[in-house]
């Protein structure tokens, strides 16, 4: 899809510091590092599941013994306790 919207933002040093580090990194321009953030934590509904996997992905790890009850309770909260 082609990018029809303009938007200006400021950021804290930090922040742009961040971003550029990550950018000379991986070679990824700072505005599609932008727009992969607001896709992964604003994401639309074709986007949902995927979210939802990031998310579980990110999560802090756990021990085996607590997995089980982590795993349900961390998909109830995904999945907004449906």
């Amino acid at each position: 899809m082609g990018k029809t919207r303009r938007l200006q933002i400021l950021l804290e040093p930090d922040q742009f510091e961040r971003l550029e580090r990550v950018s000379e990194e991986t070679g990824t321009p700072i505005g599609a590092l932008i727009r992969s953030a607001v896709d992964r934590y604003y994401p639309g509904k074709s986007l949902t599941k995927a979210a939802a996997v990031n998310r579980l992905l990110d999560a802090p790890p756990v021990t085996m013994d607590d997995w089980e009850v982590e795993k349900d309770r961390r998909i109830d909260e995904m999945s907004g306790g449906r």
